[in-house]
């Protein structure tokens, strides 16, 4: 199982970015044609986005669309704006969470990677409870591309909504196995992982209990979640089980 409280700067999985362009159709989609149980999240004030989660053991799946385009822009997030407008739709970005936010983006920098942040974000959910983390992105975007981006949690015992066990899915799935990724600059990523400190083993790094393998995608884009093939984009790949 992934974990947020790991010591230094090692990184876990944290959790999956889906783009979707009608949040409450993907919610009734994910749902009842896919089987998950999917759990409120809220608006990130500030951002032009909101969100609903979907639990798993030790990460989670974001489903994220835009609300106010204007202010999405404004917050850099206008390639997510494109491509949604765009009719785009899938998996578009990947967190990594670490207990150490500062010393893994020192570890970056040391290693030439310019990283935007760390810079604080806030969720806001019908409760008005807002639950808090701060950011770092790499090469200032964090959309479409094949790096990470970091997180680190205020309160992950709390807020994290990977924590604790996964519910009763009814299609069985209950965590990630692996995360494929694609990039034309294979040294470049892996000199990017290697700064992180993550060990690599055959070309697989083993970040939390997740193998993130570099390379072509074993098959065309889309996210299989347990034989469950949803349409995206031939960024990140995940495998879950």
């Amino acid at each position: 199982m992934c974990d947020v409280t790991l010591a230094g700067v090692y990184p876990a999985v944290d959790h999956l970015v889906i783009a979707v362009p009608d949040l409450p159709a993907a919610v009734r989609r994910y749902r009842d044609e896919l089987g998950f149980v999917v759990g409120a999240g809220g608006r990130h004030p500030g951002k032009g986005t909101r969100n609903a989660l979907i639990a798993l053991d030790g990460c989670y799946l974001e489903l994220i669309t835009v609300a106010d385009p204007a202010e999405a822009r404004r917050a850099g997030r206008g390639e997510l704006v494109r491509f949604l407008a765009g009719g785009g739709s899938g998996l578009v970005a990947y967190a990594l969470a670490t207990a150490d936010l500062d010393a893994a983006v020192g570890r970056l920098a040391r290693a030439g990677v310019a990283v935007t942040g760390p810079f604080p974000m806030r969720r806001e959910g019908g409760d008005g409870r807002a639950v808090r983390w701060r950011l770092a992105v790499p090469f200032g975007n964090q959309y479409l591309v094949w790096w990470p981006f970091l997180i680190q949690w205020q309160d992950p015992g709390r807020d994290w909504p990977g924590a604790g066990p996964a519910p009763s899915h009814p299609n069985g799935v209950r965590g990630l196995a692996e995360l494929w990724v694609e990039s034309t600059d294979v040294a470049g990523a892996r000199a990017f992982f290697t700064a992180l400190g993550v060990p690599e083993v055959d070309g697989r790094y083993r970040i939390g209990t997740t193998d993130l393998v570099l390379g072509p995608l074993p098959d065309a884009g889309y996210l299989d979640l347990g034989g469950i093939g949803v349409i995206g984009p031939r960024r990140a790949e995940p495998t879950v089980t």
